[in-house]
C-alpha cells in the first residue's frame, strides 16, 4: 500500500478531534485570563499566550496556542487562519509559564523544516497531545519531507525565535 494512500480520511478524522470553531471562542477568553493570572501554571507548560499585530488590519490580537519551546526556538501549530500574519517575518509577544518574552516569528513553508518541526513536536509533547493535532506518525522517519507536509496539510508551523536568547 502506498503510504499517501488513506492520508485524507485520517486528516478529517484528525480535524475532527480539534474540535469545533464555537468551542474556542468560549474557551480562548477563559484561557487568557489564566495564562495572564497567577494560576497559570495549571497549563502555561503547553499552552501559550501570543500576541501580534494583524498585517493588514494594523489591530492587536492576543490568543492562546500550543507550544513547544526548544532552547530559543518556539514551535507553534494552528489550523486557524491568523497565521498569515507571519508570511513574512514578524515581531510577536510571548506569556510562557508567567514569564513575558519577544520574539520573531514566521511561518514555515519549506517540507524539510516542517518534517524537523514535526519530529520535535512529536519528541517535546507526547503522543497523546501530537495524535490530537493530528501530527504524530509512527514512521515518520520513513516519510519523505514532502510526504509530511502533504500530511499536515491543513495545520500551520509558525517558527519563533525568541529574543535575546
Amino acid at each position: 500500500m502506498n503510504q499517501n494512500e488513506g492520508m485524507p480520511a485520517q486528516q478529517e478524522e484528525r480535524q475532527s478531534q480539534r474540535g469545533s470553531p464555537k468551542i474556542f471562542k468560549i474557551m480562548n477568553p477563559m484561557m487568557k485570563l489564566m495564562l495572564g493570572s497567577p494560576l497559570h501554571g495549571l497549563m502555561s507548560a503547553r499552552v501559550m499566550l501570543i500576541s501580534f499585530t494583524g498585517r493588514r488590519s494594523g489591530k492587536r490580537y492576543s490568543t492562546p496556542v500550543a507550544y513547544t519551546r526548544e532552547g530559543n526556538q518556539v514551535i507553534v501549530v494552528t489550523f486557524s487562519p491568523w497565521w498569515k500574519n507571519f508570511i513574512e517575518p514578524a515581531p510577536v509577544e510571548m506569556r510562557i509559564r508567567g514569564k513575558s518574552m519577544r520574539g520573531q516569528a514566521v511561518y514555515v513553508k519549506d517540507p524539510v523544516l516542517i518534517k524537523q518541526m514535526v519530529s520535535t513536536l512529536m519528541t517535546k509533547g507526547g503522543k497523546e497531545a501530537m495524535q490530537r493535532m493530528g501530527l504524530w506518525f509512527d514512521n515518520l522517519e520513513s516519510l519523505s519531507p514532502e510526504e509530511v507536509k502533504e500530511a499536515t496539510k491543513k495545520g500551520f508551523f509558525i517558527d519563533i525565535r525568541v529574543d535575546g536568547e
